[in-house]
Parts: C-alpha cells; sequence; structure tokens
C-alpha cells in the first residue's frame, strides 16, 4: 500500500459510495520520535502534490511560525497545481497543450526567492485568460463571462464555452456546506480522535477548496445562482483563485499558528490541518488532516455530486473536486 492510498468510487450505489485506502495514522508513524526540525523536509518528501503545504503547515505546528518566503511558495505551489489540472483536462481534442515548463518553474522560482507573481501574470494572461488577471476578477454576472468566453481565444476559455454548450454546467450540483473557520479550542480536542482524522466531519460533512474559498466572487455567486453549486461554478472558482494568486504572492507576509501546535494551510485542494505535540524536541504525536478526508468524505460533498452519473460526467466533476490522490471509478 502507497503512503498516500487512493479512493475507490463506486457509482452503481445511492448515493455513490466513496471508500478510501488510504491509511490513517501511517505517516504519524513515520513523524513520531523525529526531531522538529526533520519534520518539514520529510513532509516534502513524502508528500509529491503539495509538499510545501504539508512542509509550511508543519512549520506552523511545530515552530508556531513561519516567513513570508515559505508563504509565497505555498501560493506558488496552488498556482501550479491549479495549472496542472487544467493542463491536462482543460482542452478540447483538437488543442494544442499548453506549455508545462513555466508552470512547473513556479515553486522553485518562489523557493528561491526570485519574483513568481509576474511570470504567473503573464502565464495567465497569455495562456489560459487572455486577458489581465484583474480584468478577469472583474467580470462580475454571466453576460461578463459570456463576452469573455467569446473573447478570450484560449484553449481553457473553449473548453469552458464547450461545457456550457453541452449543458454540463450544472452536473454535480449540491446544496453546499462549505467548511467554516473552525476555533482552535473546538479543532483541538476533536483531532485527537482517531475517526476524525479519516472522516472527519463539523455540524455533518463539509466541503473545502477553491469554490468554498471563492464562493463569494461575483462571478461565482453568478454562476451558482444560473447553475447551482456544480461543475461550471467550481471551474471558475479556480480561475477566479488563479487570477487572485499573482497578488496574493506579491502580497504575501509571514503567519503564525492559530494556536500552539496546530498548523492550518489553504492548499490547492482545500484546507490542510497539522497537529504536533512535542516531548523535548521530538515528535511524541502527529495528526494530519488533509482536504481530501471532507471532500471525499462517506457522504461528503463528492459522494453526494456524483449520485446518478455515467463515468464521463463523474471524472468531470470528480476532478473538479479534485482529490489529492489516485482514484478508481467503478460503474457496476
Amino acid at each position: 500500500m502507497s503512503i498516500e492510498g487512493r479512493l475507490l468510487i463506486d457509482l452503481a450505489a445511492r448515493p455513490a459510495r466513496i471508500t478510501s485506502t488510504r491509511p490513517a495514522g501511517r505517516v504519524a508513524g513515520l513523524l513520531c520520535g523525529r526531531r522538529r526540525e526533520e519534520v518539514a523536509p520529510l513532509l516534502r518528501q513524502i508528500f509529491a502534490l503539495c509538499g510545501e503545504a504539508h512542509s509550511a503547515a508543519a512549520g506552523l505546528a511545530l515552530a508556531g511560525r513561519i516567513g513570508a518566503g515559505p508563504v509565497r511558495v505555498v501560493l506558488a505551489e496552488t498556482a501550479r497545481e491549479h495549472l496542472l489540472r487544467i493542463l491536462t483536462g482543460w482542452r478540447p481534442a483538437d488543442a494544442p497543450p499548453l506549455p508545462a515548463l513555466p508552470v512547473m518553474a513556479l515553486v522553485e522560482t518562489a523557493r528561491s526567492g526570485r519574483d513568481a507573481a509576474g511570470p504567473l501574470a503573464a502565464y495567465l494572461r497569455d495562456y489560459v485568460l487572455g486577458t489581465s488577471p484583474e480584468d478577469f476578477l472583474a467580470l462580475a454576472d454571466m453576460a461578463g463571462l459570456h463576452r469573455w468566453l467569446a473573447d478570450a481565444g484560449t484553449v481553457p476559455a473553449r473548453w469552458l464555452a464547450a461545457i456550457m454548450r453541452q449543458g454540463q454546467a450544472g452536473l454535480g450540483v449540491v446544496t453546499p456546506a462549505f467548511l467554516p473557520d473552525m476555533p482552535p479550542r473546538d479543532l483541538a480536542p476533536r483531532l485527537r480522535e482517531p475517526a476524525f482524522a479519516a472522516t472527519p466531519d463539523w455540524d455533518g460533512p463539509r466541503e473545502t477548496g477553491p469554490l468554498a474559498r471563492r464562493h463569494a466572487h461575483p462571478l461565482v455567486e453568478a454562476a451558482i445562482s444560473a447553475h447551482g453549486a456544480g461543475l461550471l461554478a467550481r471551474l471558475l472558482a479556480r480561475l477566479v483563485e488563479l487570477a487572485a494568486l499573482p497578488g496574493e504572492i506579491a502580497a504575501a507576509r509571514a503567519r503564525t499558528a492559530p494556536a500552539p501546535g496546530l498548523g492550518v494551510v489553504e492548499t490547492a485542494r482545500g484546507r490542510l490541518i497539522h497537529h504536533a505535540r512535542l516531548d523535548g524536541e521530538r515528535v511524541a504525536e502527529y495528526v494530519i488532516l488533509a482536504p481530501t478526508e471532507w471532500n471525499f468524505h462517506p457522504h461528503g460533498v463528492a459522494a453526494r455530486a456524483l449520485t446518478g452519473l455515467a463515468p464521463g460526467p463523474a471524472r468531470a466533476v470528480i476532478e473538479a473536486i479534485d482529490p489529492c490522490v489516485d482514484y478508481e471509478l467503478r460503474a457496476a
């Protein structure tokens, strides 16, 4: 079994059945007994997709603070992960692939202390948005979206336009239940419950990720009003977040932990939480709660959104919600 596990998604069940093989506590077992300074570099090696976010969460949980540099790196990693999802999935069959090297360079650029905001903004303008990030963020209604789709001329815009023409904007609509801010005094004891890290709930299953963070943006609000909290709203939330990231990278500041032993970091796929207890300079207890456990909870947003869908549409919805591990889809 891999350290990260995978998801088994059965569409024949009603509601869709999601089973996780993610080995709860296995990473924590690797960390217990190690010196605090060993943890962040090790997590960066273990987690292929969001290693920088795990490293930053560990820094907050174990040291109580991270500088502006790691914050910028996490934001660059978030941009890279969003863009990789676009590069690998948002493309009509007759469209050429978008350049990947500038995307893959974002994290190292930020880590080295060089400007990552400028190259990201230029890439978004030239290949994704067809306009400046600031102009895209100014879109506020469905009429503006339709004008952008007609004028942008980019491969992702063509792909989104095809989704709307094919009547898929409302695929996987659910009633939103976004993950709220969780007071540390209430969260810390829950993290000590073994079941919470595997199947978390906060007054029921919750959703975390771009839609939860960006649903109040006028364009995303307009999509939800027109088509529900489904495929189009999730994809637009990703674009809105990407458009906001150059400014957020440029304005990054040092962060402190919300409470001793607690590290909370927003990643491309949602909120990542680390909780640690030290015995001297060594790790005595460690818990990691990843976004996939919220979004692919057996009764969570993915299970509800996928119910009744055929495999093709189901894959589009799964990739819009975006698990941080591989998945197997079963239809019978």
